[in-house]
């Protein structure tokens, strides 16, 4: 029987996201295009498609923790399956594997496209320590929308609502530090899984120090939720805002690890990727 996962569905993230269940710890997914990129999804939808497989299984107890990401090959337009895997769950703590899979195009064999390991825990009261301090900036209401430069704008960034507070891109920046304040277009409260999503969503680091963008793909992709869901609708739907650096772009990879915070100064989550990037232009398309 196919079951469909229970979520609400009226917000397209949440459209996007609707699963069916093939069998236990067996999911399917039609692929929506709603976060499409250039060439396929959007890197944070992808990551929200493996959290949701894991917190859509019965058994899967408390909040994410931590979310630890490969994206290992592109998808097309057309439906995948989901394969999750408890690891290990004890009193506290549980890890879950989570794997999409596609078939090629000549239909006759799945393929691996990504997969992550998603840390669950309950989240206990504990002395709080902190060095981390949100930046001083200008709140998201006096600053303009981001314009697309692309004559085709991937749908991806439609869904989203950008306010640069430093880097809008591509500018031959001193620095490939940004501060970007981001809300969906259609407003949402976070959770884990719009979290997941929203980490993905800074401008690409190197694109700052460049006068003109080139293609860049996230390899490696590690969300550390630092709240608990609790904390995240506490956010409500205000602007969050991206705090993003880069130490290094050589060798065709560069680093990128992103503060979230909510626009009352809480540190909601924290991301580090590691992206491939290539020497040639990216035109407008």
């Amino acid at each position: 029987m196919l079951i469909r996962a229970t979520m609400p569905d009226s917000h397209p993230l949440d459209q996007s996201l609707l699963i069916e269940s093939l069998a236990p710890r067996h999911w399917r997914s039609p692929c929506s295009p709603l976060y499409w990129n250039a060439i396929g999804p959007f890197g944070g939808w992808i990551a929200a498609m493996l959290l949701h497989a894991v917190q859509s299984e019965p058994t899967a107890c408390g909040d994410p923790v931590a979310l630890q990401a490969q994206f290992i090959g592109a998808l097309r337009q057309a439906p995948f399956s989901i394969h999750t895997t408890c690891l290990r769950q004890n009193r506290t703590v549980a890890f879950w594997r989570s794997e999409i899979r596609q078939s090629r195009q000549d239909g006759q064999e799945e393929v691996v496209c990504a997969h992550a390991t998603v840390t669950l825990s309950d989240w206990r009261e504990t002395l709080t320590l902190a060095d981390a301090a949100m930046p001083d900036v200008p709140p998201a209401a006096g600053l303009a929308a981001a314009s697309p430069r692309r004559v085709r704008t991937p749908a991806f960034l439609a869904r989203y609502d950008f306010r640069p507070v430093t880097g809008a891109m591509p500018q031959d920046a001193p620095t490939m530090d940004s501060k970007v304040w981001i809300r969906d277009a259609e407003p949402r409260t976070p959770d884990a899984r719009s979290i997941a999503a929203i980490c993905d969503a800074p401008f690409p680091s190197i694109w700052l120090r460049l006068t003109e963008p080139v293609m860049v793909t996230t390899i490696a992709y590690n969300v550390f939720f630092r709240t608990s869901a609790a904390g995240l609708a506490a956010a409500g739907d205000a602007h969050l805002l991206l705090d993003s650096r880069c130490d290094l772009g050589a060798a065709g990879f560069f680093d990128q690890d992103t503060n979230v915070w909510s626009a009352a100064g809480t540190l909601l989550a924290q991301t580090q990727q590691l992206a491939w990037f290539s020497n040639q232009p990216l035109k407008s398309v």
